[in-house]
């Protein structure tokens, strides 16, 4: 991911852990090409983040 990702659970309001990333296949993303996992150390929250492909232009 491009830059630092500090998100924070709204519930706990702890700093969300980065657990990786992982690569979408084409056939399967659709709009999206990679997800990152967090997750919560406080309440086990977890969370993913889609990364949006970047419009071509066509």
């Amino acid at each position: 991911m491009d830059g630092e990702l500090t998100e924070q659970e709204n519930d706990c309001n702890f700093e969300l852990i980065w657990g990786g990333d992982h690569d979408i296949d084409e056939e399967e993303g659709g709009d999206f090409f990679m997800v990152t996992n967090l997750s919560c150390p406080k309440c086990d929250a977890h969370v993913e983040v889609y990364a949006a492909k970047k419009d071509s232009g066509t």
